[in-house]
């Protein structure tokens, strides 16, 4: 409907009982089309504070991802289960060359993603902007837009780039919103886009449907360029 090559319907896995899971798979595979359409297996991960009541520990960890699989059939890590009940045990605990958590509304106030020994080889993207919430660059952006963003810089994706950590960039929806992502890719496959992700030869934009080729000495965006001096 929406004229997309690619997307992953992200249902709030704590939520899900394994019929849920079943169904969402089931859905992905019928609407991918290798060469026209790709759909992923797909679910949000959600920090344990908002489902944990009692929790009394500190509020590190409890953001929230989108994560993609590369094939049905992989497990999902969902909040209910014991070893991930944190973003930082969700990075710990997924092979990435199956399957890809992407921060989702990184900044968003009450689900502020926390970057403290972030593994940028298990999740090489981050949401940078939704049209629901905003953007997730800098504080006072005047691109947020409805839901509170936290005034906190670290939650931000600019120090997050200062501090040195490699990282591309998503956009997409939630809720009723609508904006995307941009990958550079040479087929509509499966394989291809998780691998453009895992390259972060991708882009977001606000909505806007351009299409984007960068270069710096004829490597494509995401790719790490020598400079030849110190910096």
């Amino acid at each position: 409907v929406t004229g997309e090559a690619f997307t992953a319907v992200t249902d709030h896995a704590e939520d899900m009982v394994p019929y849920d899971w079943h169904e969402s798979v089931k859905y992905a595979e019928a609407y991918d089309a290798p060469g026209s359409f790709v759909a992923f297996p797909a679910y949000e991960f959600t920090g344990s504070r908002q489902i944990y009541s009692g929790y009394r520990g500190d509020d590190s960890g409890f953001g929230h991802a989108h994560v993609i699989q590369r094939e049905p059939g992989h497990e999902r890590r969902h909040i209910y289960q014991s070893d991930t009940p944190t973003v930082q045990a969700l990075l710990n605990a997924v092979d990435p060359d199956v399957t890809m958590p992407i921060p989702h509304h990184p900044a968003d106030m009450q689900f502020p993603w926390d970057w403290t020994d972030y593994d940028e080889t298990v999740a090489p993207v981050v949401e940078l902007y939704q049209d629901y919430r905003g953007a997730s660059e800098f504080p006072d952006d005047p691109r947020h837009i409805e839901l509170p963003q936290t005034e906190d810089s670290r939650h931000y994706l600019q120090p997050v780039l200062d501090d040195g950590v490699r990282v591309g960039f998503t956009s997409s929806g939630d809720h009723y919103s609508i904006s995307f992502a941009g990958v550079f890719v040479a087929e509509r496959t499966r394989d291809a886009v998780f691998e453009a992700l895992q390259e972060r030869r991708c882009y977001a934009t606000t909505g806007a449907r351009m299409k984007l080729e960068f270069r710096a000495d004829e490597k494509l965006m995401g790719s790490v360029v020598p400079t030849g001096g110190s910096q």
